[in-house]
C-alpha cells in the first residue's frame, strides 16, 4: 500500500491474504485495512460495506464491534445519517457494556437529529443520560439534547432549552470551547424569545469569559466569540444603538478573531456619516 502499487491489485491482494489465511487471527484484519484503503480513496460507500461484512462475517468479535462503529462513521460521511443511526444502534445491541456506548449513544441521538427525527432523538438522549448520570463527558449529551429543544419552535420548548443550556453551563468540568458555544447558543433562543436584552446579556458573559481565560487553550472557542460579538453589533445596530454596535465589532478586532475583515467593513459602514445621520434622525 505505501508503495504507491495500483489500487485494485491492492485490494485484491488483501483479499487473496484473507482467503488463504482465512483461519488465522490476522485474517479479519484484512478487510479493515481494505476499508481504510478504500476510504482514503475517497470510495466510501465500498469501505462502509468492507466495514459491514467485517462485522457479519466475525460477529460477536471485537472487530465486529470495531467495524460496526467505523460503519457508521463512514455512513456519515456519506451524509446517509440513518443508516449510521442504525449501524451504532446495532453496536450498542451487540456491546451494550462496551466503554464506547455512551458515546455511541449520544452519536445516534446527533444524527437522529439530522434527520429531523427531534422527538425520537430527545428520547434517546434522556435514557442515555439516566442511564449515565456520572459519565465525566455527560456535558456532550447536555448539550445535545439543548440543541434539541432549541431546534423546535414552540415557546414552551424554547424555555426549556434556556434551562438546559444553563444547566449545562453549571455543570462541572464543561470545557472551555463548549462554554462558549453554549453561550452563543443561549443567546439565539434568547433572540427567538424576543427578549434581546438576554441575549447580548449571554453573548456578552461568553466575550468575558473569553477574555479571562487568554491563557487557556483554545480552539474553536474563538469562533464562538466572533459569532457573539457580530450578533451583539447587528442587533444593537438594529435598535439604532451604533456606539454598542461598534464597540462589539472594535472587540473583535481588537481580539484578531475569525471574520475580523467583515468587521472591519461593518465598522467603516457604521462610521460613516450617512448612518450616523440616519441613527439620529427621528
Amino acid at each position: 500500500i505505501r508503495s504507491g502499487a495500483d489500487f485494485e491489485t491492492v485490494v485484491l491482494a488483501l483479499e487473496s491474504i484473507r482467503t488463504a489465511y482465512s483461519e488465522t487471527s490476522a485474517a479479519p484484519e484484512t478487510l479493515w485495512v481494505a476499508s481504510r484503503s478504500l476510504a482514503r480513496e475517497g470510495r466510501l460507500l465500498d469501505a462502509e460495506e468492507a466495514m459491514n461484512r467485517l462485522a457479519s462475517e466475525y460477529e460477536g468479535s471485537p472487530w465486529s464491534r470495531m467495524a460496526l462503529f467505523e460503519s457508521a462513521n463512514l455512513a456519515e460521511a456519506r451524509e446517509d445519517y440513518q443508516r449510521a443511526a442504525n449501524r451504532l444502534e446495532a453496536f450498542v445491541q451487540e456491546s451494550p457494556n462496551d466503554p464506547m456506548a455512551f458515546t455511541a449513544r449520544l452519536n445516534q441521538a446527533d444524527l437522529l437529529r439530522k434527520t429531523g427525527s427531534f422527538d425520537e432523538a430527545r428520547v434517546l438522549l434522556q435514557g442515555v443520560l439516566q442511564e449515565f448520570p456520572d459519565h465525566p463527558e455527560r456535558y456532550l449529551g447536555e448539550m445535545i439534547r439543548s440543541d434539541l429543544l432549541a431546534a423546535g419552535s414552540e415557546t414552551a420548548r424554547l424555555g426549556d432549552a434556556v434551562s438546559a443550556y444553563l444547566r449545562l453551563l453549571d455543570l462541572a468540568g464543561v470545557p472551555f470551547d463548549l462554554q462558549l458555544e453554549a453561550h452563543y447558543k443561549l443567546g439565539k433562543v434568547y433572540e427567538r424569545l424576543n427578549d434581546s436584552d438576554a441575549a447580548i446579556k449571554a453573548w456578552l458573559e461568553g466575550v468575558i469569559l473569553f477574555e479571562e481565560a487568554v491563557e487557556s487553550e483554545l480552539s474553536t472557542g474563538p469562533y464562538w466569540v466572533s459569532r457573539s460579538l457580530l450578533e451583539i453589533a447587528r442587533i444593537s445596530e438594529e435598535s439604532q444603538n451604533l456606539e454598542a454596535a461598534k464597540a462589539a465589532l472594535e472587540r473583535l478586532i481588537s481580539f484578531g478573531l475569525p471574520g475580523k475583515a467583515a468587521a472591519n467593513s461593518a465598522l467603516r459602514r457604521l462610521r460613516s456619516p450617512l448612518v450616523n445621520l440616519n441613527a439620529t434622525t427621528p
